[in-house]
């Protein structure tokens, strides 16, 4: 699970000597349940 602290370092990062590859994660709960989106975060 992403904490806080985990999105504020995304948020901060700068990429001096690399290119940075940005993903969409949809947590819709319409989509999937609490419990899948534990277990593709966990596979990741």
């Amino acid at each position: 699970m992403l904490t806080d602290s985990d999105i504020r370092r995304a948020v901060e990062f700068e990429s001096h000597d690399a290119p940075v590859l940005s993903i969409y994660l949809n947590v819709d709960p319409q989509r999937r349940s609490g419990e899948q989106h534990k277990r593709v975060a966990q596979a990741a």
